[in-house]
């Protein structure tokens, strides 16, 4: 039986299906993550949304055509180690 601590191998961040949001995707990072995952969303919201780059925030924002609801915000950063 190995004594190697589950996360030695690559930290990856996946937790409840509600906890892959921005704040805790970027806190996830700063604490050695290698890989972090978005919230769960199903496919059929993405294929309405139109995406748009927030020059203010620097992120990129996925928003819903049917109520201008943001679906999914990705900072720039994030593009290396972010799974949808």
């Amino acid at each position: 039986m190995s004594n190697a601590h589950p996360c030695s191998y690559g930290l990856n961040s996946k937790s409840f299906k509600s906890e892959g949001t921005l704040p805790f995707r970027i806190l996830a990072h700063r604490y050695g993550a290698d890989r972090v995952f978005s919230e769960e969303l199903i496919s059929f919201k993405l294929w309405y949304c139109t995406w748009h780059e927030n020059e203010e925030l620097n992120t990129i924002d996925f928003v819903s055509d049917k109520d201008q609801s943001i679906v999914l915000w990705v900072l720039a950063e994030e593009k290396d180690w972010l799974t949808i």
